[in-house]
C-alpha cells in the first residue's frame, strides 16, 4: 500500500501555525505508521507553495505517492478537520 502524505504549510512567524503545532505533532506521532507527515516552511520553500497554490497558512494538503493533491484540510485547521481527512484515507 502506498503511503499518503499530509503536508503542513506554515511559517515561523505565523501565530496560528504555532498554535496548531502541538496538535500536529500529536497526530503525526499517532498516525506516522499509516501516513507520511511533512512540514513545509513557506518562507523558504517557494516551489511547494507555488505548486499547491498556498494563499493562507496554516494549510494542510493531502497528496498521493506521486505528490498529486488529493484533498485539503478545511480552514481553520482543527484537530477534528485533520482527523476527518485521516479517516477518509484509512479505508
Amino acid at each position: 500500500m502506498k503511503k499518503i502524505t499530509f503536508k503542513k504549510f506554515s511559517s515561523n512567524f505565523c501565530g496560528p501555525c504555532k498554535m496548531i503545532k502541538p496538535m500536529w505533532d500529536e497526530i503525526k506521532s499517532e498516525y506516522s505508521k499509516l501516513f507520511n507527515f511533512v512540514e513545509i516552511d513557506c518562507d523558504t520553500d517557494d516551489e511547494q507553495v507555488e505548486k499547491f497554490h498556498i494563499q493562507g497558512i496554516p494549510a494542510i494538503v493531502v497528496v498521493d505517492e506521486n505528490d498529486n493533491e488529493i484533498s485539503r484540510v478545511k480552514i481553520p485547521v482543527t484537530q477534528e478537520g485533520i482527523l476527518d481527512e485521516i479517516r477518509k484515507h484509512m479505508l
